[in-house]
């Protein structure tokens, strides 16, 4: 998946990285655990990184207050 970022345009790259990488496999791939920690655990508030989405998915389901941490720069 990566290595067709660099062979297309920039709007298809970001369109590639967020959907596909991050929105598919990478929440895709830490779901099980993200949601295994949300049932254990049961947090005050889940922080999530603003491009980070199975945190997302993980409280929704789990019913737990959610938040999203922006970097300063």
């Amino acid at each position: 998946m990566w290595s067709r970022v660099a062979t297309v345009s920039a709007d298809e790259a970001n369109v590639i990285v967020i959907r596909d990488i991050f929105g598919r496999l990478d929440a895709t791939a830490g779901l099980p655990r993200l949601r295994q920690g949300c049932e254990e655990w049961r947090p005050d508030i889940v922080v999530r990184e603003t491009a980070e989405y199975g945190s997302a998915i993980a409280a929704e389901l789990s019913r737990e207050p959610l938040t999203c941490a922006s970097a300063s720069v």
